[in-house]
């Protein structure tokens, strides 16, 4: 229960005073209220102030740079700025739209579930039909191609008959023989479009040619007859050494060498052994291999003045 009221009169001196500076500061805080928002009397009183203040410290304001001041200050007095972006600030963001970026998400799966539906399945038997048009497509141009770099009587021949193998893998709709046979395509053309020469090799320290006997009474006396072998590696247009796959006539083994042998008769084996007894060999152009081509061209002539045949070769001695 609150405690009684005094009346006026009755109240001491000490509380008379309490009162009085109470209604003061509550007079000065209304007064204070009521000038921030009468915006024309502040203007007023700060215009005063101003040119007040400019009388005491003698600078020279015109009324109206004052009134310009005033503006300026009055409309940069409430700005925002954005607050700097952090997590939370985002946050703050996402759930602000919370409820627009769920509508917007749930728009984006229902009209993509629609375009799903509206797009038609391929059948196994359709994506095989897409397979086999798409890679017979890239074989008619790759055998175009072929056939436009293929010169000697054998590349065209391969050429054929690689055209007639696509024609029936066309007619069979066999896809995978089609791949087959656009792989070999690719390789034909990789072999027309080699361009090197073969050369034996030369030099003090390097053995230029060698020659191999047979003493294991097992074998025949053919088989016993010596052999001779000029050692060769095939060199492109900028000098650089090039892999090849040469099969060893003695072990019927492939192999990816830079160095190999090739068969030479006995007259050819000492004719560059003669020319090579100063230490340099100046007969060295075995064969060349030119582009449209598929089989190297031998340059070495015999006894007879003629090329040599081809009759072996070895990888290893």
């Amino acid at each position: 229960m609150p405690a009684p009221t005094k009346p006026a009169d009755e109240l001491s001196l000490p509380e008379m005073l309490r009162v009085m500076d109470l209604a003061r500061v509550l007079r000065e805080e209304r007064a204070s209220l009521e000038r921030e928002f009468n915006v024309t009397e502040a203007r007023t009183l700060l215009r005063q102030k101003l040119l007040a203040s400019t009388e005491i410290t003698g600078e020279q304001l015109t009324p109206a740079e004052v009134d310009q001041a005033i503006d300026q200050y009055f409309a940069s007095l409430h700005t925002y700025r954005d607050p700097p972006l952090s997590f939370e600030v985002l946050l703050a963001h996402l759930y602000v739209r919370r409820w627009m970026l769920t509508w917007t998400l749930l728009g984006l799966v229902f009209l993509g579930t629609a375009l799903w539906r509206t797009v038609p399945t391929m059948t196994p038997a359709a994506r095989q039909t897409r397979v086999e048009q798409r890679t017979s497509a890239n074989l008619d141009r790759l055998l175009t191609l072929a056939d436009s770099e293929a010169i000697a009587p054998d590349a065209r021949t391969a050429v054929e008959q690689l055209q007639n193998e696509a024609a029936a893998a066309r007619s069979a709709h066999d896809a995978a023989k089609l791949q087959q046979v656009e792989s070999r395509v690719v390789a034909l053309r990789r072999d027309l479009n080699e361009e090197y020469e073969v050369h034996i090799v030369t030099g003090r320290n390097r053995k230029s040619a060698i020659d191999r006997y047979y003493n294991d009474p097992a074998t025949s006396a053919k088989e016993r007859e010596p052999s001779w072998y000029a050692i060769v590696e095939a060199h492109n247009s900028r000098g650089q050494l090039l892999i090849r796959r040469i099969t060893n006539s003695e072990t019927n083994w492939t192999s990816e060498v830079m160095t190999w042998g090739e068969r030479i008769p006995g007259e050819v084996y000492e004719r560059l052994k003669a020319d090579k007894r100063d230490g340099v060999l100046n007969e060295t152009l075995f064969a060349i291999k030119r582009r449209g081509y598929l089989q190297e061209e031998v340059k070495l002539a015999g006894a007879d003045g003629k090329p040599l045949q081809r009759t072996g070769q070895i990888t290893t001695w």
